[in-house]
Formats: structure tokens, C-alpha cells, sequence
């Protein structure tokens, strides 16, 4: 199989800033995701109401990876995965100011078909990026410092729900995480893949 093998991999700029970029957005899951139905009772909602906002929120995150499944034939797998972050980093900043109005529910749409999107699209930016020669090995090593979101995100979350009665400053800095991801995204350029002897 053509690519790059792991070791070559791990001495590329596109892996790290992968890696950055893949793990601040995992805070998402982490720090928001696992917040939402408290947040959501918080602004107003009942907890029928949470639940089903939760589950619109599935139906647009599974709807999301057939959309951005395709449009990764378009633009790559990279810019796809730039458009998500950016869907869920919009729908954030609406539910920050949305305060539980008729407007949360459009916010729940846009951040799930930007959440979606993320589980279909990972593989596919890996492949792009390195190709298939070592794809198990390379994808393992980018998906190693994603411990730090699983630890931290929700411990972070409840500290600032206990210093701020909220989850909107959790929000805001998850936000800024995504600015961060889409900086590192932006700079990944695909390596060099010299041609195998014989070809």
C-alpha cells in the first residue's frame, strides 16, 4: 500500500498539527456534549425537553456523516473537517446568547450536523495525509492524546459550573479550543510521499 510509514509520519509538521488540532476539538465531546442536558435544563428546558433536543442532536450528528462523507470527495478531508469545526463552534456561540428561546433548537441543529461529521471524516483526513502503508498505526498514535480531553474536559466543566453557576464560560473556552483546531488544520499540508522503487 502507498504512504507513509509511522515512523516517517511522526517526523512530518501535518502529523503534529493533526494531532493539535484532533485533540482541543475533542473537548467538544468532553466539556459540551456531556454538559448539554443540565446547560439546557439551566436555561429553561424541561428534562423532556433536554432529551429531546438530544435527540435531534443524533439525528443531525448521523445525518452529518453521510453529508460530510461526500463533500470530503469535494473539497478533501481536511477543509470537511475545517467546515465542522466551524459548525460546531457556530452552534456553540448560539446557545451561548440564545438563553433556551425557540432559537437554541436551530443551535442544536447546526452544532449536530457539526459533531457528526467528525467520527466519519477522521480516517479519511489520516488517509489523505499519509496514505494507507501503516494507517492502524498512524491513526492509533493521533488518537493517543485524546486521554487529555477525556480527563480534563469534564472535570474542567463542573469546576467552572461551580465557580460561575453556568456552563456558558465552558462554552466560550471550547470555542476558543475550536479557533485553535482550525489554525492547526489550516496548516497541515500533506507530506511528501516519495515513490516506491520499481513504480
Amino acid at each position: 500500500n502507498e504512504g507513509l510509514e509511522a515512523s516517517e509520519a511522526l517526523r512530518t509538521s501535518a502529523f503534529w498539527f493533526l494531532v493539535v488540532g484532533m485533540t482541543l476539538q475533542q473537548f467538544v465531546r468532553t466539556g459540551v456534549v456531556s454538559q448539554m442536558v443540565p446547560h439546557l435544563q439551566q436555561v429553561g428546558f424541561s428534562l423532556s425537553m433536554a432529551t429531546g433536543a438530544m435527540m435531534l442532536l443524533a439525528f443531525f450528528g448521523m445525518s452529518s456523516k453521510l453529508i460530510f462523507g461526500r463533500l470530503s470527495e469535494t473539497i478533501t478531508a481536511r477543509l470537511a473537517f475545517v467546515v465542522v469545526m466551524i459548525l460546531q463552534g457556530a452552534g456553540l456561540a448560539v446557545l451561548i446568547v440564545s438563553g433556551g428561546s425557540v432559537v437554541t433548537w436551530a443551535a442544536i441543529v447546526v452544532f449536530g450536523l457539526g459533531m457528526g461529521g467528525v467520527g466519519a471524516l477522521t480516517p479519511l483526513v489520516i488517509t489523505d495525509m499519509f496514505g494507507l502503508k501503516q494507517f492502524g498505526s498512524i491513526m492509533g498514535l493521533t488518537r493517543a492524546a485524546l486521554v487529555i480531553p477525556v480527563l480534563v474536559g469534564p472535570i474542567m466543566a463542573g469546576m467552572i459550573f461551580d465557580s460561575t453557576g453556568g456552563y456558558n464560560l465552558m462554552f466560550g473556552i471550547t470555542i476558543g479550543l475550536l479557533i485553535v483546531s482550525i489554525g492547526a488544520f489550516m496548516l497541515t499540508k500533506t507530506p511528501h510521499r516519495s515513490t516506491p522503487a520499481g513504480e
